[in-house]
């Protein structure tokens, strides 16, 4: 009887405990998302292009995002700042987010939001930089290129 009461309380432990553990291990990818977005965005933003492009999930295509990234800058954008860094969860996991990003674009301020999509590990695979309200797609070349380069198309 003790016996039978012991594996029943150990059963209702574990079934309790399951879904608290799962819970955290899903968190834990989302926040690593978000820390492994911010550190390519470092990246980018101090011009250190090849770990950026080493950062993103793209390890195939890194040389040519490097040199894409560097043409980019020398079209007049840099990036100046990020914040709001964030994963969403949806359909069970982290696979997209946000954030808000602040370029330079030939000596003028430029902010902008980004729509994020995260691959393997949770490494970002784009970083698709929305057009400001009020500016037809694809009216900023340089922030078109920057587009084409990490998120596929013009944006």
């Amino acid at each position: 009887m003790k016996i039978g009461i012991i594996i029943g309380l150990t059963a209702v432990a574990a079934y309790a405990l399951l879904p608290a553990v799962y819970g955290a291990l899903v968190r834990w990818d989302g926040y690593a998302a978000e820390r492994r977005t911010e550190a390519f965005l470092k990246h980018v933003q101090d011009q250190r292009f090849q770990a950026a492009a080493r950062a993103a999930d793209a390890s195939g295509h890194a040389p040519e995002r490097e040199r894409r990234m560097a043409e980019v800058r020398r079209m007049g954008l840099r990036l100046a700042a990020y914040r709001q860094v964030s994963a969403d969860y949806d359909d069970g996991g982290y696979n997209t987010g946000h954030a808000r990003l602040t370029w330079e674009l030939n000596g003028r301020t430029l902010e902008t939001e980004a729509i994020l999509a995260f691959g393997p590990g949770g490494k970002p695979r784009q970083v698709c930089a929305v057009t400001p309200a009020g500016r037809a797609p694809g009216s900023i070349p340089a922030l078109a290129a920057w587009n084409r380069i990490l998120c596929g198309s013009g944006f």
